[in-house]
């Protein structure tokens, strides 16, 4: 398999199992919370632990990709990735302000961190092949 022409490195494929096992955990995460939330209606410290839970996952995705950046060896992909994560970044809070500008002016709702998370995964799947043709 190959990401950009580029052979997969073993970081790679490091992370592509944390970032499956991540999303998977929140998968069931969501289903066990909120089948929770249906079925008891909780109310005080129970909404607190409901909140610390559906966030571990996404802290599971966030570590992964810093464990990737750490033990990646082969600079271009490191490089690769850093370049895209930046513009993904870039991108992700220039949407996200937009949003709360619309969300003040024209009550428009705001993006909750999750949808930011996925936009994020999104636009750095999207620039990496961008971002690797300056290299060819």
């Amino acid at each position: 398999m190959r990401i950009c022409g580029e052979k997969l490195t073993a970081a790679v494929k490091r992370l592509c199992y944390r970032m499956m096992v991540s999303g998977g955990l929140y998968g069931i995460m969501a289903l066990g919370v909120g089948s929770y939330r249906h079925l008891h209606h909780p109310h005080g410290a129970a909404l607190y632990v409901e909140a610390v839970l559906m966030m571990l996952p996404f802290l599971g995705i966030i570590a992964s990709f810093g464990l990737y950046l750490y033990e990646e060896h082969d600079e271009f992909m490191y490089t690769l990735s850093v370049q895209s994560s930046l513009w993904a970044t870039g991108i992700t809070v220039v949407l996200a302000n937009l949003f709360i500008q619309l969300h003040h002016f024209a009550s428009v709702p705001v993006l909750t961190f999750r949808t930011l998370v996925v936009i994020w995964g999104l636009v750095f799947a999207i620039t990496m092949p961008f971002v690797s043709r300056r290299y060819k």
